[in-house]
């Protein structure tokens, strides 16, 4: 059992989940990051054999990170990104672990994952099983090449890609609604609303244990592809008691 918390962040992708790594990383004592280490969605054998050590042995590096420079034992570590969720029975057993998965109606998920998709990944379709465009990313308008992104995503039979992402968030949500019955003092659903609240951050840092926190009384913003301005500074948190 891991002695520092360890905090991971879910959200089937446009919920968020940007925001609050963000979020999550202003709290004291707290080193939290992004979709830092990609892993695939199947759940084999091999796969664990290969990607759990990987995770474990880069949580271990950030502890003794933490330790180099005497950051107090009880300083947690997190990570957020949608891929974790197939993971979490194997979290639980490896560390003292909390997840936080942040929910948004599908079908605001469903029109932000197609915009995104067309704006970034010349409309790839990743959840699709037969769609070509998913093993390969098309860069620099010139050349195919491997995308890390479709090993991370479950693929479906849907026509097209607005049908295989419903029964991506339908599938998504089913495994974390799951989780949350049977392990409901580890894992909770929030909707994604909650960083744009005080009460809603509040409720999100007492589950995860914290007895003060940074909050952010004009909600949680981060940098977008649009350049949105970054507020997440001390000038723009206030400290309470929780």
């Amino acid at each position: 059992m891991a002695k520092r918390k360890l905090v991971i962040g879910l959200g089937s992708g446009r919920t968020g989940t940007t925001s609050l790594a963000a979020f999550i990383d202003a709290q004291p004592n707290t080193l939290c990051t992004h979709e830092a280490h990609p892993i695939p969605w199947k759940v084999s054998i091999p796969d664990l054999n290969k990607t759990l050590p990987s995770f474990v042995a880069r949580y271990r590096k950030l502890e003794k990170d933490l330790r180099e420079k005497g950051i107090e034992s009880e300083a947690i570590i997190g990570d957020v990104a949608f891929y974790h969720i197939p993971y979490v029975i194997f979290y639980l057993k490896a560390f003292k672990v909390k997840f936080v998965c942040l929910k948004r109606p599908r079908e605001e998920v469903v029109k932000s994952f197609l915009g995104h998709t067309d704006r970034h990944q010349q409309g790839h379709n990743f959840w699709s099983k037969t769609d070509d465009h998913v093993k390969s990313h098309y860069n620099d308008f010139t050349k195919w090449v491997h995308s890390i992104w479709n090993e991370c995503f479950p693929k479906y039979d849907g026509k097209n890609r607005k049908e295989c992402l419903e029964q991506y968030w339908d599938e998504y949500y089913k495994i974390a609604e799951v989780c949350e019955i049977l392990m409901p003092a580890n894992f909770k659903i929030f909707p994604t609303t909650h960083l744009k609240t005080i009460e809603g951050q509040k409720e999100i840092l007492r589950f995860l244990g914290y007895k003060k926190g940074n909050l952010f009384p004009d909600g949680v913003i981060v940098k977008n592809h649009n350049g949105q301005e970054n507020k997440n500074t001390p000038a723009n948190f206030e400290t309470v008691t929780l």
